[in-house]
């Protein structure tokens, strides 16, 4: 099946729970494209692209109410979000289902009488949210 080719500044919506923790970005959430194609004047993404997305988070969870920081980041693209496209001289990034997210913890998020969160690191999902909607591959 066909999905929309993502291209550059496409917004990225990260799911909320990563384990036990509910996070939040307190940036934007989007991913640059470096392919030498474009459409509407805006570059695609390429694979390789979503290495370089990251956005600082808060969170917290029911063991540790006080929040902490850390960044969001997209671990790996799924197997439907990688497709050889004509124009591009690598795979391009499409829409496909969700992403493995990792949020990465810069600042532990804390309770009064049990301390610091011990996780640094905590696994999730997320999605691409295309700007276009012409082309497509797949």
């Amino acid at each position: 099946m066909s999905e929309f080719i993502i291209v550059d500044g496409d917004r990225l919506d990260f799911s909320p729970t990563f384990g036990a923790n509910t996070v939040t970005p307190t940036g934007t959430a989007q991913i640059n494209g470096t392919g030498k194609a474009a459409i509407a004047n805006k570059s695609i993404c390429i694979v390789g692209d979503e290495k370089n997305v990251s956005v600082s988070a808060t969170y917290t969870s029911a063991a540790y109410p006080t929040s902490g920081m850390g960044t969001l980041k997209i671990a790996t693209l799924a197997a439907d979000q990688r497709v050889d496209f004509a124009t591009a001289e690598t795979a391009v990034i499409v829409v496909g289902s969700k992403f493995n997210a990792l949020f990465t913890v810069s600042t532990p998020a804390s309770h009064p009488t049990n301390g610091a969160d011990p996780q640094t690191e905590v696994p999730g999902t997320g999605t691409f949210i295309n700007s276009q909607q012409f082309v497509t591959a797949g």
